[in-house]
């Protein structure tokens, strides 16, 4: 066929036929939607699937209008669903905690900020020692070390297991629920 003949489209029940012919290079929005659509392989880029000239085309436009609508509700009846269900998870998580689980959160969240300063101190006090070459810092570190640190941490990691064993208990009552 000589360049710039157009393809033509046969409506078959259930099936779109193409006759395997030159047309532009440019391909329309809407014939690519029709080729995803209808997962139609791709030809050479030398060859595409033109707008059929027997009135098809508009019949097949509102398909994919009609298509078209129909994926963009249901997009957006399944967000409103997401969100629903991560609205409905985050109160259940909110009323479920018990104020014991809270008291022990917070209390590791302190621990925890306590052994950053003790660590940050520790550290000042060696490069205090490696650079001036006194270890004042130091000095008042290493008594509070056996009687205050080493406690701190030990609460921090036994508080680390006690919470997990709350959510533990939690998640099997919820399971019972």
């Amino acid at each position: 066929m000589p360049a710039g003949a157009s393809a033509t489209m046969q409506l078959v029940p259930g099936r779109l036929q193409h006759t395997d012919t030159e047309c532009s290079t440019q391909q329309s929005p809407l014939m690519t939607l029709v080729c995803r659509h209808l997962r139609i392989r791709r030809r050479p880029r030398d060859r595409c699937l033109a707008v059929p000239e027997d009135g098809l085309g508009e019949d097949l436009s509102d398909f994919m209008k009609q298509d078209l609508e129909r994926f963009a509700a249901k997009q957006q009846q399944q967000q409103q669903q997401a969100s629903r269900s991560y609205t409905t998870q985050q109160t259940d998580q909110a009323t479920s905690s018990s104020p014991l689980k809270e008291t022990v959160d917070k209390v590791l969240i302190a621990d925890f900020f306590f052994i950053l300063v003790v660590l940050a101190w520790l550290g000042a006090g060696l490069a205090e020692k490696a650079a001036l070459r006194s270890s004042t810092l130091i000095d008042a570190w290493m008594p509070l070390w056996p009687m205050v640190f080493q406690p701190a941490i030990g609460i921090l990691m036994a508080g680390a297991l006690v919470s997990g064993g709350l959510n533990w208990v939690q998640e099997q009552q919820q399971k019972k629920q």
